[in-house]
């Protein structure tokens, strides 16, 4: 997940890129681009007023599968294409000239072409770094192909844990070339850890798992690239904040650069970020936090810009989780007070059955400790995260003033504590649910939230 948009937000202003394969045979199989997975999306751009820019592999004139093209498939938009001259399918750019980074979608179209040029590390490499730079990756029928080799910082594929539609293994043995093609896309999607939902062969199936848009087969072209266009808004984040100033009779708060550090990384890239609080209201700030030990340049950077998101916050009971598409719980020693409850915890089971990205820092997972899944298991049982280790908590002399160690409830929970050694940077993540063990790990747990 990214947070890249056009300037103004508006469809029209977005900038398209198209990709398509460059491969006319595959083995001694005549193949192509299938067209209609190229002009069905390439009329839903334009017609939405998007600038839309075709490139290839290799570049040149575009293969265009026969097929394709015969009476049984040939579709209205192919027609178009045709009587305009087919102009944006002739002496493309390759995609190794093009600058991905510039483009709000990177369209890749499909086609039994992509069998050959789609899975290497070239276009595996532009996929992740569309993805990365928080740009819409969209792909149809064989076009995820071209994320057979993508990945992501960490070095784990991109569509692990990840929901997509790709061409069928059923589908494939269909049209007879289950022995021709290097692989079956579906099985291999499988393999890299891809949660590939399918439809009937055939039938239109799009999904959407965050900037990641895929559809299964031609007659899902359309529908990819309308999904494409609604997922290329910005990204919307809301970070959540304590509003307890005190534990006990401890001074406490949020912890400066758990809100900062993250809303910077956010607001850097294009996101729409709010900030809320549990009771609403003007944010405690742990003093500590800003103490020439530990104030950063984050918040520096929000002190300088008159602390606006952290004051005057709406409550988080005013807020619908599920408009978001990141729920970030910030921590601080407050959270030890209010974030443990079943408000906070249902706002949490909220936000992840309805697949958004939850993230939490340092004690922000407090706000899981009362969090359930759908059949009513605690929400981190089987879950890999990190936190705010039992040694750090012992480290800053609070052992015995909070009200439990949250590693050792983490893992009482059923999750699986993955700790780095004390005040280094740790973050994990576990599908749509990223942690971080401290404030070290603030910005990385922000950076990863949105790849996830």
């Amino acid at each position: 997940m990214g947070c890249s948009s056009s300037k103004s937000g508006s469809p029209k202003n977005f900038e398209v890129l198209i990709v398509s394969t460059s491969a006319a045979k595959m083995g001694e199989h005549d193949t192509g681009a299938w067209s209609e997975e190229i002009c069905g999306p390439y009329y839903v751009f334009k017609d939405s007023g998007c600038h839309v820019t075709v490139c290839s592999v290799a570049g040149g004139d575009i293969p265009i599968d026969a097929g394709s093209l015969s009476d049984q498939f040939k579709t209205e938009n192919d027609t178009k294409m045709i009587q305009a001259g087919s102009g944006p399918l002739k002496g493309t750019k390759a995609l190794a000239d093009m600058k991905v980074e510039d483009y709000d979608i990177v369209f890749f179209a499909g086609g039994h072409g992509t069998c050959v040029d789609f899975p290497t590390d070239q276009v595996g490499a532009v996929a992740s770094k569309a993805f990365q730079a928080g740009k819409v990756v969209a792909a149809v029928c064989h076009g995820p192909m071209a994320l057979v080799n993508a990945t992501l910082a960490d070095g784990e594929p991109l569509v692990k844990g990840k929901k997509v539609a790709v061409f069928t293994d059923v589908e494939e043995g269909q049209v007879g070339l289950t022995e021709k093609v290097p692989f079956l896309l579906e099985t291999k999607m499988r393999d890299l850890g891809a949660q590939v939902q399918s439809a009937d062969p055939w039938n239109d199936k799009a999904v959407r798992d965050g900037k990641l848009i895929t559809g299964q087969n031609p007659q899902s072209s359309v529908s990819v690239a309308k999904l494409a266009l609604s997922a290329a808004g910005p990204t919307k984040v809301l970070i959540v904040s304590t509003s307890a100033a005190k534990m006990g009779e401890h001074e406490t708060g949020a912890w400066s650069e758990e809100i900062c550090g993250p809303y910077y990384v956010f607001a850097d890239k294009g996101c729409e970020v709010t900030v809320c609080s549990v009771a609403g209201g003007d944010i405690p700030i742990d003093a500590g936090s800003l103490s020439d030990q530990f104030k950063t340049e984050n918040d520096k950077k929000m002190i300088e810009a008159g602390c606006g998101p952290l004051k005057g916050t709406k409550a988080l009971k005013d807020v619908d989780v599920t408009t978001y598409d990141i729920v970030f719980f910030a921590g601080g020693h407050g959270t030890c007070v209010d974030f443990p409850t079943d408000e906070v915890g249902a706002a949490v089971s909220k936000a992840f059955g309805a697949d958004k990205v939850v993230a939490a820092v340092c004690h922000g997972p407090m706000a899981l400790v009362n969090a359930k899944d759908a059949d009513g298991k605690a929400l981190v049982n089987g879950k890999k995260v990190a936190c705010f280790t039992d040694v750090e908590e012992g480290q800053v002399g609070l052992t015995e003033k909070v009200p439990f160690l949250l590693e050792a409830k983490m893992k009482e929970l059923g999750a699986t504590v993955e700790a780095a050694d004390p005040w280094s940077d740790k973050v994990v993540k576990d599908g749509k649910l990223v942690t971080g063990q401290n404030p070290q790990s603030s910005v990385s747990c922000a950076q990863m939230a949105l790849t996830a």
